[in-house]
């Protein structure tokens, strides 16, 4: 009777079906506690993938008050794969049930088996809205204290990392996952909150993903990432920052272990047009804000289209600061 209460409430909240919800827990209030038998999914999990939070927020309460006070194991519970609720709501870009389970008290710093957090997910599927609030959200150290998500120190692959620059298991990290998203959102976010520009990528062995350009090697950085993938205006917003925040440091100049600079990859990856903004000492221009929305009436410009506009006004720009 158990199994099948909680089976038919983890289905409703699935579907937000708030009202089914609430009839299944006020005949039995533990159904919300108990995780599927083979996937290990919650009615927390499934409503956040789904993105039902008006079911989200009352799996949550029922929790709470089923366990006298919602418990932290239930909110922060991973699945099969080690992914959090928190962790599945960000991946779907749910940024209502991701901030639901924020407030709830769920923590965005756990990592699951490949050794990626809500963070990496958001950033690897250009969730800006999910990424300002999981970087901006407060957490509870060891000692005792409290600070912001992105600066908390957490274990890295090597050793101990702020948690808006620790790496999966595969070497990258959150700011690599954006530039190879290609999302201009994601990446300004992610710089915005103080992420490391020359975080470099470790050696990725069998572990690489999908996404990853095959000329990359160990020892790269995101602006070799954005070279690679001959996205010029993410070049420039990573330049950008970088004379903004670290003057003295000169990201063209950095060698991955092949001992190429995004120069090199730019011109072996055949993104000739980026040459003269990849080579180290040249003008740096100024990012362009990231297009917004469609809204109604309005069309966003194809991806295609809208690369070849931004190649153009930066070839422009660079004709505007050369001397008569």
């Amino acid at each position: 009777m158990g199994n099948s209460a909680s089976k038919r409430l983890r289905r409703a909240a699935e579907r937000n079906d708030v009202e089914e919800v609430l009839q299944v827990a006020s005949a039995n209030p533990a159904a919300v506690l108990r995780p599927s038998l083979w996937k290990q999914r919650t009615a927390a999990h499934l409503a956040a993938r789904a993105g039902s939070a008006a079911a989200l927020a009352v799996v949550l309460d029922v929790a709470g008050h089923a366990a006298g006070g919602l418990p932290t194991h239930f909110l922060n519970a991973p699945d099969h794969a080690g992914d959090t609720a928190l962790a599945l709501a960000a991946k779907h870009g749910h940024a209502d049930c991701t901030r639901e389970l924020l407030e709830a008290g769920a923590s965005p710093l756990p990592a699951n088996m490949q050794g990626a957090t809500a963070l990496h997910y958001a950033a690897a599927r250009g969730q800006a809205a999910c990424i300002r609030l999981l970087l901006s959200a407060p957490v509870r150290m060891p000692e005792g204290g409290r600070c912001r998500a992105a600066d908390a120190l957490v274990p890295d692959v090597i050793d101990v990392e702020r948690y808006i620059d620790t790496r999966t298991h595969a070497g990258l990290c959150a700011l690599h996952f954006a530039v190879l998203c290609g999302s201009q959102t994601a990446v300004a976010e992610l710089v915005n909150h103080g992420a490391q520009l020359d975080t470099p990528l470790l050696s990725l062995g069998f572990r690489a993903p999908a996404l990853m350009p095959a000329c990359l090697a160990a020892g790269s950085t995101a602006l070799h990432m954005a070279a690679a993938t001959g996205r010029a205006q993410l070049c420039i917003l990573l330049l950008h920052a970088q004379r903004t925040r670290h003057p003295g440091l000169e990201l063209r100049r950095m060698r991955n272990a092949r001992g190429m600079t995004p120069l090199n990859v730019a011109l072996l990856c055949q993104h000739r047009n980026l040459a003269s903004l990849l080579t180290a000492g040249s003008t740096i221009p100024a990012p362009l804000p990231p297009l917004r929305r469609s809204t109604a009436g309005q069309q966003a410009l194809p991806p295609l289209l809208r690369q070849q506009l931004l190649s153009l006004v930066h070839r422009a720009a660079l004709l505007a600061t050369e001397p008569a």
